[in-house]
């Protein structure tokens, strides 16, 4: 079973990073092409909020593979200080606390994407809907929770 979740998880974040990567080339070229355009005096329209949108779909969709890897900045100053099963046991309720507010905020995303849907509220300048994005940036957040969730059951080390 734990296996079973950490192949799972794994797959699925090569998944997520390269779609993040993806997101993240058509963040460049739109503001590529926007900054080319505007040069010329024909300006994308919509160019600034597609921007915004695309950056919070990259961010979102690299959360889960950055976790898995553990490729984000942590503060060691005091490590030398703290014995190695202490350290190990904070990390472990880090990583428990981390799952259960990254739950919540699925929670609170989903929500928000179904009231967004039932009273149809579309962006301001491109008119698109808002709730797709918003329960893709909740998928985004329900893989790094499955990641934290494997890397906690798994006794592999990272």
């Amino acid at each position: 079973m734990i296996d079973f979740l950490f192949r799972l998880s794994s797959s699925l974040n090569k998944l997520l990073l390269m779609a993040g990567a993806l997101v993240l080339c058509l963040m460049m070229a739109l503001a590529t092409s926007n900054m080319i355009f505007g040069f010329l005096g024909q300006p994308i329209k919509g160019a600034y909020e597609a921007t915004g949108f695309l950056g919070a779909l990259a961010v979102c969709l690299a959360l889960a593979p950055t976790q898995q890897v553990r490729g984000y900045i942590t503060v060691t100053i005091f490590d030398r200080f703290i014995p190695r099963k202490v350290r190990q046991l904070l990390d472990l309720v880090a990583q428990i606390i981390l799952a259960c507010f990254f739950f919540l905020i699925i929670r609170q995303l989903v929500l928000l994407g179904f009231s967004l849907r039932l009273f149809g509220e579309l962006s301001e300048s491109l008119r698109v809907p808002f709730y797709p994005l918003i329960f893709v940036l909740a998928f985004g957040f329900g893989a790094l929770v499955l990641t934290l969730l494997a890397q906690l059951l798994s006794s592999r080390k990272y």
